[in-house]
């Protein structure tokens, strides 16, 4: 088990990594210096085909009640999250009640915003089974909800007490999972050096084959690298906001398609066309942008097309969160390790971007 070290502005959130670890939940739980009841959030799908290590890790604490949810984004709604209070309450959960959410992105920024809220804030902790999770939504104390056909536009900053991800959990996944993962870890290439990114498309398919020491290297660098922007900057005021690389596009087409495309493999195509608008805006670099369509081409198949109209597309990402006095503000790659922040580009090619795009697909 390699343990990975946030240091936060209130307390430390250990993010522990490795292979058939969750059976060490109890211990690490007692560690942490958690106690008192103990509320189970757990994906339906996860619990299918993980009931008996769920079970007994759960059966170890005496007082505790499980939750399974349909991780949809459907779910990740106020009427999920009511759904969630109202079994608080009705099992007399308190502000000393520990929350422990397992599963992929939808269940964490759920059940995470569920603790961040009840009784103006209980403990939690996450335990990521997918790969995006494990290498981006679960770390950082991002939490929230859609509302009104915005992705995350309800939430809050609130971090767990502590991050657990075993890679057993990845084995059951099936590749669709694995290669919407890779959108958030391709993206740490990006933003940090070409040997990571050259690492991560040199052992695609043993990604895809779901190889567990090329897992288990991949969660532990990506979860390292956004651990340390996170240190840097807990409540995206600065620096953490190169982690949005390809994310207005990606919220933009995930919406635009009802949710039907993935997070992960939106972030794909939302850097692609990230790297378009750098292009064309003569920001990014020959050899960044090359080497990212050479990757593209080798995934793009796996991706279902789908027609975004530029004036639509446009349209939602005038209500990203991050926006700036009603201005549409991107994160751009200029280099391996060089990323643009609140760049406003013209809308002509913006749409030239969105364009392109289906031109490459």
């Amino acid at each position: 088990m390699r343990k990975i070290k946030m240091n936060l502005t209130n307390a430390e959130t250990p993010i522990f990594i490795g292979e058939n670890i969750f059976g060490d939940f109890p211990s690490l739980f007692k560690k942490a210096k958690l106690h008192g009841r103990v509320f189970f959030l757990v994906d339906t799908k996860v619990y299918s085909k993980h009931k008996a290590l769920i079970d007994e890790v759960r059966n170890a604490f005496e007082n505790h009640k499980l939750m399974k949810i349909n991780a949809t984004e459907e779910a990740k709604s106020l009427d999920g999250l009511s759904g969630i209070y109202k079994r608080l309450i009705a099992n007399k959960f308190g502000r000393d009640a520990v929350l422990v959410a397992i599963g992929g992105g939808i269940i964490g920024d759920l059940g995470g915003f569920a603790a961040a809220t009840f009784s103006r804030g209980i403990k939690y902790v996450q335990v990521p089974t997918t790969l995006l999770a494990m290498t981006d939504s679960a770390i950082g104390g991002k939490t929230g909800i859609n509302f009104g056909g915005v992705k995350n536009i309800v939430g809050a900053f609130y971090q767990p007490e502590f991050i657990l991800s075993d890679i057993a959990f990845l084995k059951t996944l099936p590749r669709e999972d694995i290669l919407s993962g890779l959108g958030e870890v391709i993206k740490y290439g990006v933003l940090t050096d070409e040997k990571f990114f050259d690492y991560v498309v040199k052992n695609l398919p043993k990604i895809l084959n779901k190889e567990s020491p090329v897992l288990q290297k991949i969660v532990y660098e990506s979860a390292k690298i956004k651990a340390a922007v996170v240190e840097n900057d807990e409540r995206e005021s600065g620096l953490r906001k190169i982690l949005n690389l390809g994310h207005t596009f990606a919220h933009a087409y995930e919406s635009v398609t009802l949710h039907e495309l993935s997070h992960g493999k939106a972030v794909i195509l939302g850097i692609a066309s990230a790297l378009i608008l750098a292009k064309v805006m003569n920001l990014v670099s020959s050899g960044l942008y090359e080497k990212y369509f050479e990757f593209f081409e080798t995934v793009k198949t796996e991706i279902k097309t789908f027609d975004f109209k530029p004036s639509q597309i446009y349209s939602i990402m005038r209500n990203d969160k991050k926006n700036r006095d009603g201005k549409i503000k991107f994160v751009l790659p200029v280099n391996f390790g060089e990323i643009a922040l609140d760049v406003e580009a013209p809308k002509n090619q913006v749409f030239a971007a969105i364009k392109s795009l289906k031109g490459l697909r």
